[in-house]
């Protein structure tokens, strides 16, 4: 008899005492993840006062190769977030 009461009494309070109304209310909260501010730091766009047609041209190839290494780490970051 001790049994069955301590097993109806355990089950009753495994299932959350649904049965005197007091059900457990659950909240979603969102909260946005940004990327590392390591990643979204703005590329430098800085010329040099005497510069030649070519120095210039060496210069913006290789601002532009810094920005898209910045946007491929956020793609890659990204995609590692999303992946099951």
């Amino acid at each position: 008899m001790k049994k069955v009461l301590a097993i109806l009494c355990l089950s009753v309070f495994l299932t959350g005492c649904e049965l005197f109304g007091g059900g457990v209310r659950t909240e979603t909260v969102y909260k946005p993840v940004f990327p590392p501010a390591a990643l979204t730091a703005p590329c430098t766009t800085e010329k040099p006062e005497s510069i030649t047609l070519g120095e210039l041209i060496i210069i913006q190839q290789n601002t532009i190769s810094q920005c898209n290494a910045q946007l491929r780490a956020i793609r890659e970051w990204r995609e590692r977030q999303e992946a099951p």
